[in-house]
């Protein structure tokens, strides 16, 4: 996790970190810790009495996403994707249906955070998020962008995404997604 003044912000791979981090330098609030950090869950261990902030994407395109990292080697690993077939994107998928139905909902739960932003409503939900804080004075100098996601994503099979959204209904529905 990464420690700011007023908060600590933590998120899976592939759903916009590093757009947020940059975001937060481009208002001029630094983190503590390395970027790579951010991607270290905060755990149930502890107590924290400061603000846990972390980023989802919709679970489908999570997924897809994950996929092309694994398969081009650019991604940090992610446990349990990281053993999924990468010769064709319906075999990733199907590894994920065989081994981990639900493990995106999953991997989001494991950050435990108190407050979670989908990447897909930035920079509007950062502009608020940091509203709320008061840190709002140096947005106004840095235009901020949309963050860019990586596209385009593999076409799905439509029998397979089917399945993949019954598999993460709880995530789609937590985050307010549609299948």
């Amino acid at each position: 996790m990464l420690n700011y003044l007023h908060f600590r912000f933590a998120a899976p791979p592939g759903v916009g970190s590093t757009w947020f981090i940059l975001s937060m330098w481009e208002a001029g609030v630094k983190a503590y810790g390395y970027p790579g950090d951010a991607y270290i869950p905060f755990g149930d261990s502890i107590q924290w009495d400061t603000l846990k902030v972390s980023l989802v994407r919709h679970p489908l395109d999570w997924l897809a996403h994950q996929y092309l990292e694994r398969r081009q080697g650019s991604c940090p690993p992610v446990e349990p994707f990281d053993d999924f077939r990468v010769s064709h994107f319906d075999n990733f998928v199907e590894d994920y249906l065989e081994q981990s139905p639900g493990g995106v909902g999953d991997l989001y739960a494991r950050y435990n955070a108190d407050t979670v932003m989908r990447i897909e409503d930035m920079p509007g939900a950062f502009y608020e998020f940091m509203t709320s804080l008061g840190l709002t004075t140096n947005l106004r100098r840095h235009g901020l962008r949309a963050p860019r996601l990586l596209g385009p994503l593999p076409e799905w099979n439509p029998r397979l995404r089917e399945k993949v959204a019954r598999a993460e209904a709880e995530t789609l529905e937590r985050y307010d997604y549609y299948a």
